[in-house]
């Protein structure tokens, strides 16, 4: 895999600033995985306009769909990466951020999908 870094830094609401770095596409599992190892996450968008900076960031790199970091528990809740909750979602067990229609949508977690990390200080964005 080849990881190039963007050195563009922005702030999201509620969190510090951010870098984007691009990786291939994975598994929910395996792109929460990756994004732990770094000690970071598959991203929380727990506000619009968080939701808007991803999706803006996102919008030119080609991506169709991006993992959020947004799961349905063995409880069958929805948690954040965080460990935030929220509403029922979907059936399936993971969410992405489909682009075209700047909507979530619960889908497989086995699906191969570009991934959004965060951590305090960064996030990463993984790109094909």
């Amino acid at each position: 895999c080849r990881e190039i870094i963007v050195t563009e830094w922005q702030a999201l609401p509620g969190q510090n600033s951010f870098k984007l770095l691009y990786h291939s596409s994975m598994s929910w599992d395996d792109a929460q995985n990756y994004c732990r190892i770094k000690h970071w996450g598959l991203a929380s968008v727990l506000h619009d306009e968080s939701h808007r900076n991803i999706h803006d960031l996102l919008e030119p790199t080609g991506a169709q769909s991006s993992w959020l970091g947004l799961r349905r528990t063995d409880t069958r809740q929805w948690r954040w990466s965080d460990g935030s909750g929220t509403l029922q979602v979907g059936s399936r067990n993971c969410v992405s951020l489909h682009m075209q229609y700047s909507q979530w949508n619960s889908v497989s977690c086995e699906t191969p999908y570009h991934f959004v990390c965060y951590s305090k200080s960064e996030l990463q964005m993984s790109y094909n």
